[in-house]
């Protein structure tokens, strides 16, 4: 006897669904991070930079490289690298001194380095994209023109 569902189940850490994702399909990203930054509370703020760029900046790649994040999402993973960069320790929160676009330029202007989810998702799919129309030898990029581009255009 087989049930019906209405997820596909997960893969690599992304739902599969037949619907349009909701909040919930991308909340294990946030708590995950938010697990993981919240150890590291007594780091200095160039450690703190570091754990960022190395935790948060990388553990949700796999799915911006395949799909577009809701812009709530985005968002919160944006306010869990603010809050915990400036944050003082695990109880007392931090004052600002510099606004985050500032702090989100790169290092030779400015900046720290740090890079805002909405545009690293944008680049993601931009590269995906171009892979869809110009790499002939990649394997993924032949399955989705064949898949979904065979009478439909890119554009």
């Amino acid at each position: 006897h087989m049930t019906q569902r209405d997820t596909l189940g997960r893969y690599l850490g992304i739902r599969f669904s037949n619907f349009k994702p909701t909040k919930t399909d991308f909340q294990h990203l946030i708590s995950r991070t938010d697990a993981k930054l919240w150890k590291s509370s007594f780091l200095s703020k160039a450690g703190r930079v570091t754990m960022i760029q190395s935790n948060l900046e990388s553990r949700p790649t796999f799915t911006m490289s395949t799909m577009r994040l809701l812009s709530s999402t985005l968002h919160s993973l944006d306010r869990l690298n603010r809050t915990f960069y400036w944050k003082q320790n695990s109880t007392k929160t931090g004052l600002p001194m510099i606004g985050w676009d500032r702090i989100c330029k790169p290092k030779s202007s400015g900046g720290l380095g740090l890079r805002k989810m909405e545009p690293l998702n944008d680049a993601f799919l931009a590269k995906l994209g171009w892979k869809v129309l110009f790499d002939r030898n990649n394997i993924c990029a032949n399955l989705i023109r064949t898949k979904y581009l065979r009478q439909h255009n890119f554009w």
